[in-house]
């Protein structure tokens, strides 16, 4: 059955700003934006629009790439949670897992050994036994 949030949603803010977001997660995205949106409707749309229907539109690089981009961004600045939900995102649209520990590996030389190995290696470990199919 369909989330009766996503309707509202869409005709609020716009296919193209939910829907981006629906190819991604679709069960984190409406959630977090149904949340956002009861709390300031209007930061919600700015939000969603230049993050969903901005951004991760341009098409320059590929939603793989992207994401492989932001799993480095979230450890750069210390993000733990998104850093896993961004690896686990990372996976399902196409990255190998060796691409991620990779990303993993090529952050220590900017964030430091103590914030990759071994917690952010363990927790890809850990993503990869959770998807079927995947594996190193």
């Amino acid at each position: 059955m369909a989330d009766p949030r996503t309707q509202p949603l869409l005709d609020k803010h716009g296919w193209r700003a939910v829907g981006r977001g629906l190819t991604m997660r679709p069960h984190h995205h409406i959630n977090i934006l149904d949340w956002i949106d009861r709390m300031d409707s209007e930061f919600a749309g700015l939000w969603v629009r230049f993050c969903y229907a901005d951004m991760y539109t341009r098409g320059i690089v590929d939603n793989k790439t992207r994401l492989l981009c932001m799993v480095g961004n979230t450890l750069a600045i210390g993000e733990i949670v998104q850093c896993g939900h961004h690896m686990r995102t990372a996976i399902q649209q196409g990255a190998s897992p060796r691409e991620v520990l990779e990303v993993l590996l090529q952050s220590v030389l900017v964030v430091g050994h103590p914030n990759v190995v071994p917690e952010r290696i363990r927790d890809l470990v850990a993503i990869v036994k959770d998807i079927p199919g995947a594996a190193f």
